[in-house]
């Protein structure tokens, strides 16, 4: 289905930049990235000459301005080739989302402006040891001392915190409700260390690890909100930016799933049935009209969630519905294109092989399937 009629001429623009750059840019590497667990340093900050990363800003804060919708198909053509890349454009996005609706206006002009630039590597520390994203549960705290807080805890996959510049930190305050901080890696000197390097399954590069905070001190200007804002935009950043961007991703692979069955269905010679593609045989026709059907309706869930955050919305519930309908046509396409690719799809030699890996992230991620269904009960049930 052709969403076209949908976008605006910018947002056909931007798609069309995005959709060259990942062609250019990142699909000759990614397969090497992957397999090296390499961070492509380089490659991002073209991304960032692109204005991919200042999307949904506005030009006083580095930005450009052109709308969520347009930051999802951006996602969405990176992510065709190379998931890893489009989950750090994700992540940056929920650093930059929150500095933006809820940080001062100090906050915004020092570090968001840059990281729309795309001349900062952030993290987005919330998940612990103990708890994953149980918010009760969060042990590091940040406590009040003069005009600095004094923050101690341990974070687990603080993505890119062995490398960022800075990051935004979620803890308990002195009433035992959520804050969240942001930290220089530099200013926190000995204070910072990094442990236990994740080894994931797929998108190699990812630099995930622990991160652990021992009396780092940071001065009051580094709240962003006010010490019981914590949970609240954790809520936003999930409904604006997390569960859109990875719905967006899953769109991008079933794009890519989608592009592999076919040409291999209609590469692939059969000779011992009359030297016809394989794509003839109505077995592999099925398999491929499923994924089709499952484009479409990922992609219309996705593109319709970005409308409504460009009207000035924050969608939870749809939010939910789109990223737990599109983590699973992922999977439901990714596994028909192995299928079509046989016993070939499960060798390294075919990509489909490499999303297999990627899509899985998109179901762990930001909370599980269940929770996003519990966000869409919870928002029926409520109304």
């Amino acid at each position: 289905m052709n969403f076209d009629y949908m976008l605006t001429e910018q947002q056909l623009m931007t798609r069309q930049l995005a959709r060259d750059f990942a062609d250019k840019e990142v699909a000759p590497f990614a397969k090497e990235w992957d397999q090296k667990n390499e961070y492509p340093r380089q490659t991002l900050e073209k991304m960032g000459e692109h204005n991919f990363f200042g999307l949904i800003f506005p030009p006083e804060y580095g930005g450009i301005g052109a709308g969520y919708l347009a930051w999802l198909l951006v996602i969405e053509e990176i992510a065709r080739v190379s998931a890893q890349i489009a989950s750090i454009m994700g992540q940056r996005s929920y650093v930059g989302e929150a500095l933006y609706r809820f940080g001062s206006e100090y906050l915004k002009k020092t570090y968001l402006t840059p990281l729309a630039e795309g001349k900062r590597v952030v993290t987005f520390a919330f998940s612990e040891p103990q708890t994953g994203l149980f918010p009760q549960g969060l042990k590091t705290t940040a406590v009040r001392d003069g005009v600095e807080y004094v923050i101690n805890g341990h974070k687990r996959f603080a993505s890119f915190s062995p490398i960022c510049d800075f990051a935004v930190i979620f803890c308990k305050t002195t009433d035992n409700r959520l804050g969240l901080f942001l930290v220089e890696r530099e200013k926190a000197g000995k204070g910072w260390t990094n442990d236990r390097l994740e080894q994931f399954m797929g998108r190699g590069g990812t630099v995930s690890a622990d991160l652990i905070l021992e009396n780092v001190r940071i001065p009051k200007e580094n709240l962003v909100g006010d010490e019981n804002s914590g949970y609240p935009i954790l809520l936003d950043v999930v409904a604006r930016v997390e569960s859109p961007a990875i719905a967006a991703d899953s769109v991008g692979l079933i794009q890519a799933a989608l592009d592999e069955a076919i040409k291999y269905a209609t590469t692939r010679i059969q000779p011992w049935a009359g030297n016809k593609p394989i794509a003839a045989y109505q077995a592999i026709q099925m398999r491929i009209g499923d994924i089709a059907i499952d484009l479409a309706a990922a992609r219309s869930l996705v593109y319709n969630v970005g409308q409504l955050i460009d009207m000035g919305k924050a969608p939870r519930m749809e939010a939910a519905q789109a990223k737990a309908f599109a983590v699973l046509a992922a999977k439901r396409a990714i596994e028909n294109s192995l299928h079509v690719h046989g016993a070939y799809g499960y060798t390294k030699d075919f990509l489909v092989e490499r999303l297999y890996r990627e899509q899985k992230m998109g179901e762990l991620a930001g909370g599980s399937l269940d929770m996003q269904k519990m966000i869409i009960a919870g928002s029926l049930l409520n109304a």
